[in-house]
């Protein structure tokens, strides 16, 4: 049985309580005990009815307290390297589902049998696509930033958007490509490298930010 606003909001309520502040790491949290809920209780209302220290929401997270306030400040300890390592397992959990495989394949396909006669058009494809799309993502995550400015990990986004700005100057090089016009099979393969990381990172970002507006947005207003 699906959780609602007020369940959703007791379960942050009771996580703040015991000391786990960062907004992020809570949110994953209440993301994680609330589909254990859905997963396990059958009467939701019941579980979560105020009946003191008898009701059985408040026995079943105190039962947990500890091993949530281990979990927190393990977190707490390395944010940076837990952003990072959570954003390349999703990276790679996207890029696993059949539609970027799909899409992937096909592309390399289209290389194989075309990119040595048509090199020159589909890098300027593949540089124009990166480039529009880097852009568009970068927007959408200051706008977001802006709006949820609490949340360390729309921060951590932005460094790793703008630390990829610099592979997408560098590797390849547009200034080759565009103003002096060294084309080649091999440039071509790296810009649809670079596609692929941009597009990873765009469609993770996008499934985070729309989970969060849709879920949770009136936990942070």
């Amino acid at each position: 049985m699906k959780l609602d606003e007020k369940h959703i909001e007791r379960i942050n309520d009771f996580l703040e309580a015991i000391g786990v502040e960062s907004l992020d790491i809570r949110l994953e949290m209440v993301d994680h005990i609330a589909s254990e809920i859905e997963n396990s209780v059958d009467d939701v209302d019941t579980f979560f009815k105020d009946d003191g220290f008898q009701t059985p929401f408040l026995k079943y997270m105190l039962s947990r307290k500890n091993d949530i306030l281990k979990r927190y400040n393990n977190q707490v300890k390395q944010l940076n390297w837990y952003y990072l390592k959570k954003l390349c397992k999703e990276l790679f959990s996207l890029l696993l589902k059949p539609k970027f495989l799909f899409t992937i394949t096909f592309l390399i396909l289209v290389l194989i049998n075309f990119g040595s006669v048509y090199f020159k058009e589909l890098s300027i494809l593949f540089f124009t696509t990166v480039i529009a799309l880097y852009v568009y993502t970068a927007i959408k995550i200051q706008f977001f930033l802006k709006r949820f400015k609490e949340l360390r990990f729309i921060k951590f986004y932005s460094r790793i958007i703008s630390l990829f700005s610099l592979l997408i100057l560098i590797f390849p090089s547009y200034i080759d490509v565009y103003i002096e016009g060294n084309y080649s099979e091999f440039i071509m393969y790296q810009s649809l490298f670079t596609l692929i990381i941009t597009a990873l990172l765009h469609f993770n970002f996008h499934k985070k930010s729309e989970m969060i507006k849709n879920k949770y947005n009136f936990l942070i207003q």
